[in-house]
């Protein structure tokens, strides 16, 4: 059985350099050029969907549609990453951590639903 934070005598500030150390070097494995893998990545890199838009509107990404491209939303965003097809190329445990996050409902802050997304999908 894994203890959480609340249980160890870790300190808070330890705690969360091992958590980032840990997803840092998840997101090292993750280095494909495929437009997946980059939303995947960048969705834990920008912190979120909102600016995850943002970044992809600023480097000119566009969604098809029958008459032109138009710009993301973060409702194209939580549909592209729950999409099974997606998923594919993708390293698995990115892929876990990104759609419990995109799942989560509630007030936590960015790196609280991270860490416990991590620690469900990695079994710290």
């Amino acid at each position: 059985m894994t203890q959480s934070i609340e249980n160890t005598r870790m300190n808070k500030s330890e705690y969360r350099k091992m958590m980032k150390n840990r997803i840092n070097s998840l997101l090292e494995l993750e280095k494909g050029n495929l437009f997946q893998n980059v939303i995947f990545s960048e969705y834990i890199k920008q912190k979120g969907a909102k600016n995850l838009v943002e970044w992809l509107q600023y480097k000119g990404y566009k969604i098809n549609t029958s008459y032109k491209g138009r710009k993301w939303n973060t409702t194209d965003i939580r549909n592209y990453v729950l999409d099974p097809q997606n998923h594919k190329g993708v390293n698995e445990d990115i892929v876990k951590i990104v759609c419990l996050m995109v799942n989560y409902t509630g007030k936590s802050s960015f790196e609280q639903r991270l860490f416990r997304a991590m620690k469900t999908v990695l079994k710290i």
